[in-house]
């Protein structure tokens, strides 16, 4: 069903349980994302994700909204300048596995509530080609149920990039509503420029994911660009 972005506040929070996340994260940096989240300043059903959008136009139309994207959630552990974040310790490469992670943890907890709202860009190409953006390989298996078959109950999308649309939201899984925006804002021309993964990356990111999913994953609830990944 097709709906409009609420600015209700709702509290919550959740619990991973899982001792750590390779090869992203060493235990006590999950450990310490974890207390992040189980923090009061979780928003049950209020986080967002995405994917192919400027990240400051995500975290624009997350703070508008009163919602949490994982710079939100994460708090003092990604202020670079505060104590507790690890940024200033660590190599350009070892942040971003730790922010890999970390967004593997966020999708955990998020898949403790019923939805997550994704901004991506329109139909017909949403995702990037490759399926190797966090957030089809790291993120959606895990909304849909990937670690202990917690799973949300349903993924809404949001195109922001297109004026009118910014609060119009449609189900994408299980069942997947596009026709709904179609039917309001049309097909539009696909996103032609997509951030280019060299080869050498491309074969990082497969071995990360198929470990990660091997390792902390049930295999029957992973679906989509994820398990092709583990499966080339």
């Amino acid at each position: 069903m097709n709906s409009h972005i609420s600015r209700v506040d709702e509290g919550g929070q959740g619990s991973l349980g899982v001792s750590e996340f390779p090869p992203y994260l060493t235990t006590e940096e999950e450990n310490q994302i974890n207390q992040q989240f189980q923090k009061d300043t979780w928003r049950r059903n209020r986080q967002v994700l995405w994917s192919g959008v400027p990240h400051g136009l995500a975290q624009e139309w997350a703070d508008e909204r009163g919602m949490q994207t994982l710079t939100t959630a994460m708090g003092p552990l990604m202020v670079s300048d505060h104590p507790s974040c690890l940024k200033s310790k660590k190599s350009r490469e070892s942040w971003s596995r730790y922010i890999k992670g970390a967004s593997a943890v966020f999708a955990y907890h998020i898949s403790k509530g019923e939805k997550i709202t994704v901004l991506s860009p329109p139909p017909p190409t949403r995702f990037h080609p490759d399926g190797l953006a966090n957030y089809q390989a790291l993120e959606e298996p895990v909304l849909k149920g990937a670690i202990r078959g917690s799973a949300v109950s349903r993924i809404e999308m949001v195109h922001p990039t297109v004026k009118g649309a910014e609060d119009f939201c449609y189900q994408v899984w299980p069942a997947d509503d596009a026709r709904l925006w179609i039917a309001n804002f049309g097909m539009l021309p696909p996103k032609k420029h997509w951030r280019r993964v060299s080869p050498k990356k491309q074969n990082l990111i497969v071995s990360q994911t198929e470990l990660f999913i091997s390792t902390k994953t049930n295999m029957q609830n992973v679906s989509g660009s994820a398990k092709a990944l583990t499966e080339k």
